[in-house]
């Protein structure tokens, strides 16, 4: 991708011209640039090489915007209609570096309270509508924060294990361990903040609800989570666990989607010993994880959660919708909720 720039004022990193490689079509996974740093006047050529994994790409110019620095800047910039597009050979394509999104001003802690407040922990097992109502019908007037995995992080289970409890839980009374229950009070506080901060960072926003979905296999870190944001709002979507194993058997045999990431999953024929076993054991773990999940909702402000149960949601979307758009405080027009 080739443009042409004319730098008269500026500061280095302060502006770039380059590429976000789009996942999803709308949603950011990449981005490759070239920073502006020729303020001689003189018209200035620019040609950004690289390979993506996909053709949706969206083409940026950043001045004093998500950059290190800020500064006074005037430029003169080919429009982005004008910008030439060319497909090369991969062996002639020298990789443009990564771009590192630059670290922003630290919150205060006005700010942190704020944007406490306007996260919405979405939690549920996994096979249970969390895409569809997480990912899709709350998408009105709120961010989207698609699996995080932050709690699949703090209730990390040991390899030799595949029950409870956690390697925190295994760990928590030895005091040399980072996650110990003697420095709670310490580490809880500090991961809240870097789990605010990250966030902010990827959304730049204090003002609207930013919806985390976590439909991990696990949710054991939830109740961490909870713990650290007290004044979040928390959604638990449940499902009838019957119903959530036999479509975590149907996906075992048949596969989420083509190279997908549990292609490696997929099994043609299995036995009936084998079928069973797979029940069994998904439905000890779908017990271990509800049962965890209820003891934390229940702990947590009543005014803050919601609980949202599937079957009601497929068997009357509308009125279940209106509810949770109500509890988010979020005025949704009855002509775009249908």
């Amino acid at each position: 991708i080739t443009t042409e720039v004319t730098g008269f004022t500026g500061g280095q990193l302060s502006a770039y011209f380059g590429i976000d490689i789009l996942h999803n079509k709308t949603e950011e996974s990449d981005r490759r640039v070239i920073w502006l740093e020729n303020f001689s006047g003189m018209k200035e050529k620019l040609t950004l090489k690289f390979i993506a994994p996909t053709d949706a790409i969206r083409i940026i110019y950043r001045i004093n915007k998500e950059t290190e620095k800020k500064s006074k800047c005037k430029y003169i910039l080919l429009p982005i209609n004008e910008v030439s597009i060319v497909e090369l050979e991969v062996n002639k394509i020298e990789i443009t570096k990564n771009y590192f999104q630059p670290r922003p001003k630290d919150l205060s802690v006005i700010q942190e309270s704020t944007l406490e407040k306007n996260l919405v922990w979405f939690f549920g097992s996994a096979r249970s509508g969390t895409t569809w109502l997480g990912t899709e019908l709350l998408s009105y007037k709120t961010y989207i924060m698609r699996e995080p995995k932050i709690d699949e992080h703090l209730g990390f289970l040991s390899p030799l294990s595949k029950t409870l409890p956690t390697e925190m839980e295994q760990n928590e009374h030895r005091p040399g361990y980072f996650f110990s229950f003697k420095y709670r009070n310490t580490w809880k506080f500090y991961l809240k903040k870097l789990i605010l901060n990250r966030i902010h960072c990827q959304f730049q926003n204090l003002s609207k609800k930013i919806i985390i979905k976590e439909p991990t296999a696990s949710s054991l870190g939830f109740p961490t989570i909870a713990e650290c944001f007290p004044n979040s709002q928390l959604i638990w979507l449940l499902r009838d666990g019957r119903d959530v194993i036999d479509s975590q058997l149907d996906a075992r045999m048949h596969g989420f989607s083509k190279g997908g990431r549990f292609a490696m999953l997929i099994i043609k024929k299995i036995t009936t010993k084998h079928r069973l076993n797979f029940i069994k054991n998904r439905a000890e773990h779908w017990l271990q994880i509800t049962e965890r999940m209820q003891k934390t909702f229940e702990n947590h402000s009543n005014d803050l959660k919601l609980l949202v149960r599937y079957e009601n949601l497929r068997k009357n979307t509308f009125e279940e919708l209106q509810r949770i758009y109500k509890f988010l405080q979020i005025d949704i027009p009855e002509s775009k909720l249908e």
